[in-house]
């Protein structure tokens, strides 16, 4: 009996041994499972942020593609239009949207909005749309507003938006369910407007919008640029060959400034005063007036210095070798950015065989009118126009009136006659 209880005393302690270990083991293993559970959840945390944060990167690179695409349209040496075929393309092959398009903001009456162009898949939208940006209650699409307001304007769902109504139900056939569209503007005016559709609902988050609006400034900037390059190249061409028929003029076409000083010289001028540019350019303009003209000169730059301009006067010049020659002159300021007057272009034609030729049929004409006057018959002179100019004295001897009743009344000889 003693052995056998000391048995079952031993056998009990033996249970709650037992007990104990498998207590603690439990224990133990529920530990080691929050432990793995909570290690699991990091990981899957770690997965997830990894995940996310690829995803963010691939966004990333995804507008940086956008942006770097655009911008390198802008830097290669297009002209306008390619440029902004470029830019649409590059919205729809990178970004992957469903419409690009870019349109100019008219300033006629009804304020259209015309496309200059697109890449996508515009199904007639643009044909159809008829999108102005005049101010009015229903005209709410996004390209409108952009241009009236010159801020950004984006949908992110066309079909539950409010303001989509006019507009929703063509846009959903076509397949667009978000629109951006981004003010093109210069110096706080807008001239234009670049707007994307893409094909499903949400797409435009901060992120995106951030990068458009960039890719919408640099667009603006290149577009500016080349404009700005075309009216310079304009400009150096017209001045080209306004230098070209300077050059090339018989007449001479001086340049001066509010000193008197020639500052330009033309090969017409070299012909007809006999100075070379080298020669005369820095010397100052009385070098050509005779003394007695002197006092002239001083008035026509006095009316050049209030800004007046005079035109076919004719006057007295002299050239290098010291002969006199008769000109006409036609002087005109020339005015700075600023309208100030700070200088004078004189062209000056050679009229000297001409005022001999004008001075050989006076006199021609005054020795004829001395015969004519002594003449026994009637003569008479008309001009190209029929009009009569002279009529002899004889005419009064002839048919009792006199040469004025004649010159007054063109209709008198043919009563006469009749």
């Amino acid at each position: 009996l003693a052995d056998y209880v000391a048995f079952a005393l031993e056998n009990r302690l033996q249970e709650g041994l037992l007990c104990e270990a498998r207590d603690e083991l439990e224990l133990r293993v529920q530990q080691r499972t929050e432990e793995l559970r909570i290690a699991n959840d990091n990981l899957n945390n770690d997965i997830a942020r990894r995940k996310r944060a690829e995803a963010e990167l691939a966004r990333a690179n995804h507008s940086l593609r956008i942006l770097s695409h655009c911008n390198q349209a802008i830097l290669h040496d297009h002209e306008e239009a390619t440029l902004l075929d470029e830019v649409c393309q590059g919205l729809v092959d990178i970004a992957g949207y469903r419409l690009a398009w870019i349109g100019w903001g008219e300033q006629d009456g009804a304020k259209t909005v015309r496309p200059v162009t697109h890449a996508g898949d515009e199904a007639g939208y643009l044909r159809l749309s008829d999108v102005t940006w005049s101010e009015t209650e229903a005209n709410e699409h996004p390209t409108a507003t952009a241009l009236r307001t010159g801020a950004v304007c984006c949908i992110r769902d066309i079909s539950r938006h409010a303001t989509t109504a006019t507009w929703r139900e063509q846009s959903l056939q076509c397949g667009y369910y978000s629109v951006v569209a981004l003010p093109l503007s210069s110096e706080g005016e807008v001239f234009g407007c670049l707007t994307a559709f893409a094909g499903e609902p949400n797409v435009f988050d901060e992120r995106e919008l951030a990068i458009l609006k960039e890719l919408a400034g640099d667009l603006s900037l290149g577009v500016i640029l080349r404009r700005t390059q075309r009216e310079h190249k304009r400009a150096e061409e017209r001045i080209k060959r306004l230098a070209a028929i300077v050059e090339s003029s018989d007449d001479a076409i001086i340049g001066k400034n509010l000193d008197e000083r020639i500052t330009s010289w033309n090969k017409g001028a070299e012909n007809v005063y006999g100075y070379t540019a080298a020669e005369i350019e820095g010397k100052p303009v009385s070098l050509l007036v005779p003394p007695e003209k002197q006092a002239e000169l001083a008035e026509i730059m006095a009316r050049l210095k209030r800004g007046e301009r005079v035109e076919h006067h004719e006057s007295v010049r002299v050239r290098k070798d010291g002969r006199k020659i008769d000109v006409s002159l036609t002087i005109s300021p020339i005015l700075d950015a600023s309208g100030r007057v700070v200088g004078a272009s004189t062209i000056a034609r050679d009229i000297t065989d001409r005022r001999r030729l004008e001075e050989a049929l006076r006199q021609s004409e005054a020795k004829y009118r001395i015969v004519a006057d002594q003449t026994y018959d009637f003569e008479f002179w008309l001009n190209p126009a029929g009009e009569w100019v002279y009529v002899s004295p004889s005419c009064e001897r002839l048919t009792g009136h006199t040469p004025d009743e004649f010159l007054k009344d063109p209709g008198l000889w043919r009563r006469i006659v009749h």
